[in-house]
């Protein structure tokens, strides 16, 4: 008697005219990304595979395939180029991995704008778009293997962002066609920001099959290489061309030494010690870029006209960006890489801050940009000489210059009576002391608060309850007389949903935060409305591990740019 077919087999019986690839070690192969850069994520990756690999070419194959993955409840990877460092593209819990390349038409360009399948390789995108005048406004720097799909899906931005910010910055996305996963998928057209609602999701809440994007007008982009004996005078250069408005900039990418010693292909270009700016410029701005190099003590040592770097079938870009990191990997094993953010007009200082910090241990790799607000700073893939997790993670809480500690106390019935904050920044030469000073109702249920900043700035609130304890009003008093109100409601599992204040503008009352919970009554997501007069909005969003302990806390910001991440470890003893 045969053996009943398992869930994939049955898929694959169903759809014997998708091409399927089963052999173990392609499979193996096809499962794993460039996740492998960190050592954290090769660890808990290891082993990690699909069951099968599907590589559908048409619109039809992928909705039959999703129906029947639905229907059997099958995981679905998606992947692009696998060219991402999150391990996106590595399954989890098995399953189909759903190969996007072979989806691949590029479908039309016009002026300003251009629309592709989502897994049309970068390059090709451009070889397509170019004869017309008009190109990718950013690319990353693995733009030769990643797909637009899963630039749109897992990327950031790259070469471009310079001029054009992130991927996510208003008008750079200007639609999707996506599918949703269930049993009878949907295609739907999404536009504009409601398009913005899959980008960097990684395939988890559908699948995007084609992408419009603006585009930018093709430049004639020549390629430098600029080096200087100082740290801070070759950063203030980058910085002078990332601000230089008449400069049409493609790549700003600053590498401290010793980075530069890792990239052995330039080496005749990068003399030891040297801290080096790479530059994509248009040619006709040359003699404003070598003005600005004279001005902060730099030297050219290398130079290619766009024709030269275009028939040399080799571009600086691949210096840049994560491929900054692969070739330091390609020399010392050691290394890893973590990624900052920097505040902007006060990058310079920020980075400056950092390389003293952790002067040798961690290699400042920076790369110039303009955010999803337009203003121009830098964000930095710092190499990271790697020893243990722990020393990573105290890396990561910049060890040493920001101590916090919280102190709780409590009352005789088991009340909290106080929380007392204490906080410094040796680097900013900062302290700070916050006490939250409870007094509580006979059902221990706080009825006023006082918070005192350094013993002296103090202010009240006041709370009122309903019947089942909840409170449901906030009124903050200063000098004694009750100034603004903040409501809370909660939802029908009794749960707190939204925190809600009076906006005098619209003159109404709308939502300062609002939460979402998991089935097990767990707050899954918190979104926070940053003021009344402002309306960007922060996301954070929690991971639990299965004994129900948060993991992983990130922040998002409009643009669903990553801005910060907490990431918690626990011991337990007996």
């Amino acid at each position: 008697m045969n053996a009943p077919l398992t869930a994939i087999e049955q898929i694959q019986h169903e759809l014997p005219d998708i091409d399927w690839i089963t052999d173990v070690n392609r499979v193996t192969r096809l499962s794993q990304d460039f996740s492998w850069f960190s050592p954290v994520l090769k660890r808990d990756l290891a082993g990690k595979r699909a069951d099968a690999v599907a590589k559908p070419r048409s619109e039809d194959e992928i909705k039959r395939l999703v129906s029947a993955c639905a229907r059997r409840k099958v995981p679905i990877t998606v992947r692009g180029g696998g060219t991402g460092n999150y391990g996106q593209a590595v399954p989890l819990h098995g399953g189909v991995l759903l190969d996007m390349s072979g989806y691949n038409a590029f479908l039309w360009a016009r002026p300003g704008v251009g629309r592709a399948q989502a897994g049309i390789k970068l390059a090709e995108f451009d070889r397509e778009a170019r004869p017309s005048g008009w190109e990718l406004r950013c690319i990353p720097s693995t733009f030769k293997s990643a797909t637009l799909g899963g630039l749109f899906g897992g990327g950031f931005g790259g070469a471009g962002s310079i001029t054009y910010g992130p991927l996510a910055a208003p008008g750079n996305v200007l639609g999707v066609r996506a599918m949703t996963i269930e049993a009878e998928p949907q295609v739907i057209e999404l536009r504009g920001a409601e398009a913005m609602h899959m980008h960097h999701l990684w395939g988890t809440n559908g699948l995007v099959l084609e992408i419009e994007v603006g585009l930018a007008p093709t430049l004639p982009w020549m390629e430098n290489v600029v080096v200087f004996d100082d740290f801070d005078q070759a950063l203030a250069f980058g910085d002078a061309v990332a601000h230089a408005t008449g400069i049409m900039k493609k790549e700003i990418c600053f590498l401290a030494d010793p980075i530069p010693g890792y990239m052995h292909t330039l080496a005749d270009h990068l003399p030891p010690g040297c801290h080096a700016i790479l530059l994509l410029i248009a040619e006709y701005c040359e003699d404003a870029m070598l003005h600005l190099a004279s001005q902060y003590g730099g030297t050219v040592t290398y130079r290619k006209t766009a024709e030269e770097a275009a028939a040399s079938g080799r571009t600086l870009i691949e210096y840049g960006w994560n491929h900054t990191t692969l070739h330091a990997l390609k020399i010392d094993k050691g290394l890893t890489y973590l990624q900052s953010s920097f505040t902007p007009g006060e990058h310079l200082e920020q980075v400056s801050r950092m390389e003293k910090l952790f002067k040798g241990e961690v290699l400042m790799h920076a790369e110039f940009l303009r955010n999803g607000a337009g203003l121009t700073t830098c964000t930095a893939l710092q190499l990271v000489r790697y020893t243990t997790e722990e020393r990573l993670r105290e890396i990561i809480d910049s060890s040493g210059a920001i101590k916090s500690s919280t102190l709780y106390a409590y009352d005789g019935s088991g009340n909290l009576s106080s929380i007392k904050i204490n906080t410094s920044d040796s680097l900013q030469d900062f302290t700070e002391t916050i006490v939250h000073s409870y007094q509580t109702n006979a059902q221990g249920k706080p009825e006023k608060l006082w918070r005192i900043i350094n013993g002296t700035d103090s202010t009240g609130y006041r709370f009122s309850g309903d019947d089942k304890g909840n409170v449901i009003d906030e009124i903050l008093y200063r000098r004694g007389l009750p100034s603004d109100s903040v409501f809370y409601y909660y939802d029908d599992k009794n749960r707190l949903s939204d925190i809600v204040r009076y906006n005098k503008k619209a003159r109404q009352l709308l939502p300062s935060i609002m939460f979402e919970y998991d089935d097990t009554d767990r707050v899954i997501q918190k979104m926070t409305i940053l003021s009344t007069n402002n309306p960007d909005y922060l996301i954070w969003r929690y991971l639990f591990n299965e004994k129900g302990l948060k993991t992983k806390e990130a922040l998002f910001n409009k643009q669903k740019e990553l801005t910060g991440r907490i990431e918690y470890a626990y011991t337990f003893e007996n």
